[in-house]
C-alpha cells in the first residue's frame, strides 16, 4: 500500500513538471505571436519591396538600338563584310533621331567608337597580309580614309611599297661583268616604277593637293637613297679600272633616265639623285686619273722617243672615206698610248 502511494506521488510530481513546462512554452508562443512575428512580417515586407525595386525594367529604345547595331556589326565583321559594316557605322554616326539622356548618348557613342576601332584593326591586318593584291589593298586603304584615319592609310600605303622595293632589290643580283649593265638598269627601272605606283595610289587616296604630300616626298627621298646605296655597291664592285668608269657612267645614265620620268607626277627627285650620285662618280673618275698618273710615267720611261707614222683614224678614232688618201701623223710610242687612254676616257664620259 505504501509503494502504491509513493508511485502516485511520483506521477503527481511529473504532472506538475509537465504543467510547468507547458505553461513555459505557452508563454514563449504568446511572446512570439505578440512581439517577434510582427517584426518578421515587417522584414519580409521590406525584402519584397526591395526585390520589386531591383527587378530589371525593359530596355529603353536606345539600349535596344545599341544591342541591335552592336550585334549586326559583329556579324558583318565576322563575315568580313567590311563595306557593309562601314555603311552601318556611317548611318549610326548620322542618326539624328536620338533624343535620350546624355549618359545614354555617351554609351551609344562609346559602342560606335569601339566597333570602329575593331573595323580599323581588321583593315590593318588585311593590308599587312603579304599576299594581298593591289585592288584589295586600295579598297582597304580607301575604307580607312572613309573612317577618318587618312594618316594611318598613308602610313600603311608607303610601308607596303617600301617592303615591295626591299624585297625586289634583294632579288636582283649580278653574277659577272657581262650582267652588270642589265642589273643596274633593271634595278633603276624597278625602284622608280614602284615610287611611281606609290605616288599614283597616294593621289587616289588623298587627291593631287593634300596636306600629306610632304610625307610622300620624304618617303620618295628615302627610297631614292636606298637605290643610291645599291648603286654605290655596284660601282665599287667593279675592280677593273677601264671597266669601272664606263659601268659607273652607264649606271648613272639609267638612273637619271628612269628618275626623270617621275617629273610628270610632280616628283622632282632628279636634282636630289644627281647630287647624291656625284660623290660616287667623282671617286671613280679620281681613281682613273690616279691610274693615268701612274701609267703615263711608265710609258715615258720605256719609250725610245722615236717618231713613228700612225693612221689618224687609228689614233683619234673615226673612219675616213675609202676614196680619200690615208692621213698619217707622227707620234712616239708613249704619245700614242696616252692619246688612246684619253680617247677611251673621253668616249666613256661622253656616253
Amino acid at each position: 500500500m505504501c509503494r502504491i502511494l509513493e508511485e502516485v506521488t511520483g506521477v503527481e510530481n511529473e504532472l506538475v513538471h509537465l504543467e510547468n513546462h507547458f505553461l513555459s512554452h505557452q508563454m514563449l508562443v504568446k511572446d512570439l505571436k505578440d512581439r517577434i512575428y510582427p517584426k518578421i512580417l515587417s522584414i519580409n515586407s521590406t525584402l519584397e519591396e526591395s526585390i520589386d525595386f531591383v527587378v530589371p525594367s525593359p530596355p529603353s529604345e536606345l539600349e535596344a538600338l545599341i544591342n541591335d547595331v552592336s550585334e549586326k556589326l559583329d556579324i558583318l565583321m565576322s563575315e568580313n563584310k567590311l563595306d557593309e559594316a562601314l555603311q552601318l557605322l556611317e548611318s549610326a554616326y548620322e542618326d539624328e533621331s536620338l533624343t535620350n539622356s546624355d549618359d545614354e548618348i555617351i554609351l551609344y557613342n562609346t559602342m560606335i567608337s569601339e566597333k570602329k576601332s575593331m573595323v580599323i584593326k581588321q583593315l590593318v591586318q588585311i593590308v599587312e597580309n603579304k599576299r594581298i593584291e593591289g585592288p584589295e589593298l586600295k579598297s582597304a586603304l580607301a575604307t580607312l580614309c572613309r573612317l577618318g584615319d587618312t594618316q594611318l592609310a598613308i602610313h600603311l600605303l608607303l610601308k607596303y611599297y617600301h617592303l615591295c622595293i626591299v624585297t625586289g632589290t634583294n632579288n636582283f643580283q649580278w653574277e659577272d661583268s657581262s650582267m652588270n649593265e642589265i642589273y643596274i638598269r633593271k634595278l633603276a627601272r624597278f625602284v622608280f616604277s614602284k615610287i611611281s605606283q606609290a605616288a599614283k595610289s597616294f593621289v587616289m587616296l588623298c587627291g593631287e593637293t593634300s596636306a600629306y604630300a610632304s610625307e610622300l616626298m620624304l618617303w620618295s627621298y628615302e627610297e631614292t637613297m636606298s637605290f643610291i646605296t645599291c648603286f654605290e655597291k655596284f660601282v665599287k664592285s667593279t675592280s677593273e679600272v677601264c671597266v669601272g668608269l664606263s659601268s659607273a657612267i652607264k649606271a648613272a645614265k639609267f638612273a637619271v633616265m628612269y628618275c626623270s620620268l617621275l617629273e610628270d607626277q610632280k616628283l622632282m627627285l632628279l636634282p636630289y639623285l644627281v647630287n647624291q650620285l656625284f660623290p660616287c662618280i667623282e671617286e671613280v673618275l679620281n681613281t682613273h686619273i690616279n691610274h693615268f698618273k701612274k701609267v703615263i710615267p711608265i710609258f715615258s720611261i720605256s719609250d725610245s722617243w722615236i717618231l713613228e707614222k700612225y693612221l689618224v683614224s687609228g689614233v683619234f678614232g673615226g673612219a675616213g672615206s675609202s676614196t680619200e688618201q690615208p692621213d698619217y701623223c707622227l707620234l712616239t710610242s708613249s704619245g700614242r698610248k696616252v692619246l688612246t687612254l684619253l680617247q677611251v676616257c673621253s668616249i666613256t664620259i661622253h656616253y
